[in-house]
């Protein structure tokens, strides 16, 4: 308040010496008041620090807890495929002999080589087809949709989604290979067909022949496995 009666007096009179340098120590801060100043900087840096941790803290915490989702979903995952059983029959196999066969196998038993003996009759170039309870009924159904499924093994189960099923009629065909579920599985609902019990879709890439299902079964176990491995979880019993 002296500074800015002094500017008016300045305008009438002229300041003396005095005058100005008292003027001028008013401009200069006080001890106390510089200490008060760096405390409350100090304080709002630290309040800022732990602001921003607790930020980071809580987006940690989120994304872990979304990371612990996904492993106990692709656990989950883990489970079905440990169960699932796969009949793969056929007719017309072995010498174009019109006989129905076929034989079990557990999913992840899938990783066999396409020269195998034991499977190298399957890898023939007709449509593969599929039952009605397959379609209806098969393990991996939905879990293409399931949020908590990393994308790139959705991706994968995706492949084996029949968009629309075609009936299929067997009676002029000398080979043929059909997949089904375990027929010793008794949660499976099965029902009597009036017409037939195979079908497929030429579109979809599953149906295209045993081949193409070999591959997409494949293919989703390793997706899993290479999934698994980003999080050292690389030593598991799949079978």
């Amino acid at each position: 308040m002296y500074f800015i009666s002094l500017i008016f007096t300045f305008k009438n009179d002229m300041i003396n010496e005095q005058d100005l340098i008292q003027a001028i120590q008013e401009l200069k801060p006080s001890k106390d008041s510089w200490d008060y100043l760096t405390s409350g900087i100090a304080a709002l840096t630290s309040i800022l620090t732990l602001f921003v941790a607790f930020k980071v803290f809580n987006r940690l915490s989120f994304r872990r807890q979304i990371l612990q989702k996904q492993l106990d979903t692709v656990f989950q995952l883990i489970s079905v495929l440990q169960d699932l059983t796969i009949y793969i029959g056929g007719k017309g196999l072995y010498d174009d002999i019109n006989i129905t066969s076929g034989f079990r196998i557990k999913f992840f038993d899938f990783k066999f080589d396409k020269n195998n003996p034991n499977y190298k009759i399957l890898f023939i170039e007709e449509k593969l087809l599929f039952t009605y309870d397959w379609y209806e009924q098969n393990p991996l159904k939905g879990w293409d949709n399931n949020p908590f499924l990393p994308k790139s093994i959705a991706r994968k189960i995706e492949m084996f989604t029949i968009t629309f099923p075609y009936p299929a009629y067997t009676e002029n065909v000398k080979k043929v290979v059909y997949i089904n579920l375990d027929p010793f599985d008794k949660t499976i609902q099965r029902k009597e067909r009036k017409r037939t019990d195979y079908i497929y879709n030429p579109d979809d890439i599953c149906c295209q022949d045993f081949e193409s299902f070999h591959s997409i079964c494949n293919d989703l176990i390793n997706e899993i496995e290479k999934w698994l491995k980003k999080y050292d979880a690389n030593d598991l019993n799949l079978k």
